[in-house]
């Protein structure tokens, strides 16, 4: 464990050097306010949803999703093959670490960078949602819908589902990675099975079985809470497909990824 440790502090102290590590946070600003301001005036200006901190918060997250999601992908692909085209893979693996641990500590570090994007985020979102609008409970012709409470219960349900999922994409992503020695290449090939997948999900009855419904499953559901419309499905069962289909994902990625990543070559 403490090899998988270090190799983290050590990522986290490349990425500190980096140019990206001051423009990434930037970007993240960015791209969030430009989504809540999308979402806020399409709210108003277009009538369209309702003018609540939550509705805005829960439609604002349904696009970082998104966004977040190829960006998981993008960076996956990058701290593993690169490593690889790069040449950079031997002086790692000539220390005493095991090629499993170094695997590990990869697929840790870049959950913590897609994480960390996916919260700062949802906080910048929550911030300007609580700076313009009111978080009041739902309410209609004086009947309660549904409580302050049980909307911000839903939405940390939410956004755990989401951090499982996006870790499950970066898991199959880095699996994947492993077949490819140039990360454009790696990139292509995941991009492309992420949107055949978004294709599969046109047949009645396969998108519960793929790994791309489940990525904004969640958020939809919640949108759909906060506007008071009826949930096509309860939270636990959703709670329930959410955990266990994206587990057997995340089981076979790792299988693969610990089986290749012994038997991979280094091509000099």
């Amino acid at each position: 464990m403490n090899n998988i440790n270090n190799i983290i502090s050590a990522e986290l102290y490349k990425q500190k050097r980096t140019r990206s590590a001051k423009i990434i946070p930037l970007l993240i600003v960015l791209i969030s306010v430009i989504i809540f301001l999308g979402v806020s005036a399409a709210t108003e200006n277009l009538s369209f949803g309702i003018t609540s901190g939550f509705y805005i918060s829960a439609s604002s997250l349904g696009w970082i999703i998104k966004a977040v999601s190829f960006v998981a992908i993008i960076i996956t692909c990058f701290q593993i093959s690169n490593e690889f085209s790069m040449g950079t893979v031997k002086a790692a693996w000539v220390q005493p670490i095991s090629r499993s641990k170094w695997y590990a500590a990869k697929i840790l570090h870049t959950c913590m960078i897609v994480w960390g994007v996916l919260l700062t985020s949802v906080i910048l979102v929550l911030l300007m949602a609580f700076i313009r609008y009111d978080f009041n409970p739902l309410v209609e012709n004086e009947y309660l819908i549904h409580s302050e409470i049980d909307l911000w219960m839903k939405m940390g349900l939410t956004l755990l589902l989401t951090i499982w999922v996006t870790g499950v994409i970066v898991a199959a992503s880095a699996a994947l990675s492993l077949f490819f020695n140039s990360a454009g290449s790696s990139i292509s090939v995941v991009i492309a099975l992420s949107l055949l997948m978004m294709i599969l999900e046109i047949f009645r009855g396969a998108e519960r079985f793929l790994l791309s419904t489940y990525i904004s499953l969640p958020a939809e559901q919640y949108g759909l809470m906060t506007r008071g419309v009826p949930l096509p499905i309860s939270w636990s069962e959703l709670s329930y497909l959410t955990l266990g289909i994206p587990a057997a994902y995340l089981a076979v990625s790792l299988v693969i990824g610990f089986y290749v990543i012994k038997v991979k070559e280094i091509k000099s």
